[in-house]
């Protein structure tokens, strides 16, 4: 529309100034969507299904209209996980790909962890005028699935890799490997508690062993692996032949013993 102005000065009543603007009126509420945006996750790193953690966490997408402001009509966004985690899921169990509707410019959906750990990657779709065209897609590592607290453990030995120490008295190297409810293996820095006790009816034995370890820390040839501790047992020529019982533990997701 047109918008116009006239000016009469006092002092000159004959003479009129007259100008005029075009004016348009926009209605931003119906305002394009120009660009998607997948913000970070708070928090970004959850645990698998009865790990001892938060299991889940929100997926947002921002929609943007050309001036950087979020459009404020709805516009149906689609969610999906790719690939999928063995029983990750949007929502609801069992749901891999799910459509909400942006509200104020901004669509969410809850991921859910499954059994296993890794990167949970989405992919987001928008249909700004659903014609049924895809006009904007955005895809992100988004959520890092850890495994869980301890749950099992089993302790190893091998008894070809001693070496003497001198002094009559020999090393060996022990390892335990330690795994979640699913058997995933657990964090790296998971304390393992090691402890060596005689076979009755003996009631002592020439031995000890280094009582703390963790879960990624180098072994003897300097070399580290994922849910393994290593340690070493100490012992006498004395010991040898004698018979003991070596025990690792560590504690689960409610200060549980497990060992």
């Amino acid at each position: 529309s047109n918008v116009s102005a006239n000016f009469v000065h006092p002092g000159f009543p004959d003479l009129t100034l007259t100008d005029s603007v075009q004016v348009s009126i926009i209605d931003t509420t119906f305002a394009e969507c120009a660009f998607i945006e997948i913000p970070s996750s708070d928090p970004d790193h959850i645990v698998v299904q009865e790990g001892g953690g938060i299991e889940s966490t929100q997926i947002r997408a921002e929609i943007y209209d050309d001036n950087g402001n979020l459009v404020d009509t709805p516009i149906p966004v689609t969610f999906r996980l790719n690939p999928v985690l063995d029983g990750c899921y949007l929502n609801d169990a069992n749901q891999t790909e799910v459509t909400v509707y942006t509200v104020n410019g901004i669509a969410s959906v809850s991921v859910n962890s499954g059994i296993v750990p890794g990167v949970v990657r989405i992919e987001v779709d928008i249909d700004c005028d659903e014609d049924e065209v895809i006009d904007f897609s955005a895809s992100k590592d988004q959520v890092i699935i850890v495994s869980g607290a301890p749950y099992y453990i089993e302790p190893e030995y091998d008894p070809n890799s001693t070496t003497p120490t001198g002094g009559g008295h020999y090393q060996t190297q022990i390892a335990a490997i330690v795994f979640d409810k699913w058997y995933n293996q657990v964090e790296d820095t998971t304390y393992v508690y090691w402890t060596i006790e005689p076979v009755l009816p003996d009631t002592l034995i020439d031995a000890f062993v280094d009582g703390l370890s963790f879960t990624g820390n180098e072994n003897l040839d300097g070399d580290a692996y994922s849910g393994m501790a290593f340690s070493t047992i100490i012992y006498s020529t004395d010991a040898i032949g004698d018979i003991g019982y070596v025990s690792a533990t560590t504690f689960g997701a409610n200060g549980d013993t497990i060992s």
